[in-house]
């Protein structure tokens, strides 16, 4: 057996779900007359690593050190050098196991970028004649950022031919057409495409019993409607595309008759960006669900909190029919500090959205940023009371609260007024001279830690 490309996902350790990237990209270039696999070696390490570690807190080091962007420690990489190249050596013979022609890296994060080197250069001592081609979010420094000083790293040390700095299907079909070369600027094919008109994914190489979450991974739209002045992903995906409701709940009706679930993980930016669209998705989600009461549908994503106007109680409805989960980037509860970011909800909006989330039980995932621009010792004080304030909505209406500190990430507005502002900039804390101090901001962030673990552990 031989085919034109395998697309591998390289692991990247988190989270439990199937990656997507492998998929869809086989159906893309299938559609084109190209043979092609697509695997998940992400799972595959996972499940490895629980295998030869009988200790769990072991096996925990092993992941973290997978995972581990930089170079790891010394004297872990010594005691455990023998297990790292083991399962490089097994990801790279998988793969080889296609006879592919060429082999297509996908990176979900920059957390995939270290194994990434180490699996290309033990696929070019193995078999030098292959083509390596990488691309993703992950191939840049940072997640949404535009330096390409790690990707073009690989190809001066000869590790990997090029990269395709998109997510269009036109830049992966060059590329198997050969039109894409060494003497083209950068190495680099940037495309811009205008709609989303992708094929299904094809799973058909992934062992769906391997995955923690049964779920199918589902695209809705791609980009955001939204310009936060945090977030660094207008670089990557500077327009917003949807799909029409009606192909969207297509594919969940086939994917779910393919494979057998029916809880779907979409992977968008945000489902509610297009309001018309994600009305009449849910109806229709909503209305399987009524007819098919054993075989119900379920999913999870990304939403922006709206006012009322915008979100009226029959919204929430359909989102309780069609067995909805949400994620909620709130970031932080002081509004004016919130606002000026870019998310144009206020606590108003909020407490309203919480209150019918909790109406028809809905759940939701928060997600929070601690110690923001601009923000003060009072609204430090502010953000903990307000996590106290929410104990009612625990559990039936908030499952998860997810804490993240405030980084200034390349190419975001951010990062354009740093200087004029004064920020004093380090890898993990910011400090704004005459606004909050230092220490100050950690102390914050570990009373906030506090409160969230205790608040998950409810």
């Amino acid at each position: 057996m031989s085919v034109d490309i395998v697309f591998a996902g390289v692991p990247w350790v988190g989270g439990g779900a199937p990656l997507m990237a492998p998929g869809l990209l086989k159906s893309i270039v299938q559609n084109e007359g190209y043979s092609a696999v697509g695997i998940d070696l992400n799972v595959d390490l996972v499940n490895r690593i629980i295998e030869k570690f009988d200790n769990v807190e072991e096996a925990l080091h092993a992941v973290n050190f997978i995972a581990e962007r930089k170079s790891p420690r010394l004297e872990y990489y010594n005691n455990h050098s023998r297990f790292f190249l083991e399962e490089i050596t097994y990801m790279a013979e998988r793969i080889l196991s296609y006879n592919p022609s060429h082999i297509g890296l996908c990176l979900l994060s920059v957390d995939s970028q270290f194994v990434t080197e180490y699996l290309a250069l033990r696929l070019k001592q193995m078999a030098p004649d292959k083509k390596i081609v990488v691309g993703g979010p992950g191939i840049t420094t940072m997640l949404g950022s535009t330096d390409y000083s790690y990707t073009e790293s690989l190809i001066e040390k000869g590790l990997i031919d090029c990269y395709i700095n998109s997510r269009g299907k036109e830049g992966i079909l060059a590329y198997l057409r050969g039109d894409l070369k060494q003497s083209d600027i950068d190495y680099e094919y940037n495309i811009t495409n205008t709609d989303l008109d992708l094929p299904y994914p094809d799973y058909g190489n992934y062992d769906f019993d391997q995955y923690l979450t049964k779920a199918i991974p589902i695209l809705e739209s791609e980009g955001c409607v939204q310009k936060c002045e945090f977030c660094n992903l207008i670089e990557y995906w500077p327009k917003y595309k949807f799909r029409k409701s009606s192909e969207f709940f297509d594919e969940m009706l086939y994917q779910s008759m393919i494979y057998g679930f029916r809880h779907f993980d979409v992977r968008n930016s945000l489902t509610n960006g297009n309001m018309t669209e994600f009305k009449k998705w849910l109806t229709l989600v909503a209305n399987y669900n009524e007819k098919n009461p054993d075989k119900q549908f379920s999913w999870g994503g990304y939403f922006i909190i709206r006012p009322e106007k915008f979100h009226p109680e029959e919204m929430f409805e359909l989102i309780k029919k069609s067995n909805g989960m949400l994620v909620i980037g709130v970031e932080t509860p002081v509004e004016h500090i919130r606002i000026g970011m870019g998310k144009k909800f206020t606590n108003k909006d909020m407490d309203y959205h919480f209150y019918m989330c909790k109406k028809y039980n809905i759940e939701n995932i928060l997600l929070l940023m601690s110690a923001n621009p601009d923000e003060t010792p009072e609204d430090y004080k502010f953000a903990e009371q307000w996590l106290k304030d929410q104990r009612p909505y625990i559990k039936n209406t908030i499952s998860t609260i997810s804490l993240a500190i405030a980084q200034v990430l390349p190419d975001t507005k951010w990062d354009k007024k740093r200087e004029s502002n004064g920020w004093i900039v380090d890898n993990t804390y910011f400090e704004q001279p005459g606004v909050s101090d230092l220490k100050s901001r950690i102390d914050h962030t570990l009373r906030l830690s506090k409160l969230v673990k205790e608040f998950n552990e409810w």
